[in-house]
């Protein structure tokens, strides 16, 4: 039930951008990021556009994606 309040019927994150330093996580659920893809943005919140959630998503789809598996 916790699940569904928080991340609603799309599941499970594979991207998500963090805003601000990039050498901390947000202290907030990590364990829901396990699988999923991390894109830090070092700028304020505020200054957050389209351009910058457009330049995650081009880092994140050159991403090799292996789900905790290691390339042998």
């Amino acid at each position: 039930m916790l699940s569904r309040a928080l991340v609603g019927d799309a599941g499970e994150p594979d991207l998500v951008i963090v805003v601000g330093d990039g050498s901390t996580l947000p202290p907030n659920l990590v364990w829901e990021l396990a699988y999923a893809e991390i894109v830090f943005v070092d700028i304020a919140f505020g200054e957050l556009c389209a351009a910058h959630v457009a330049t995650a998503i081009d880092e994140f789809s050159l991403r090799h994606r292996r789900f905790g598996g290691v390339d042998e």
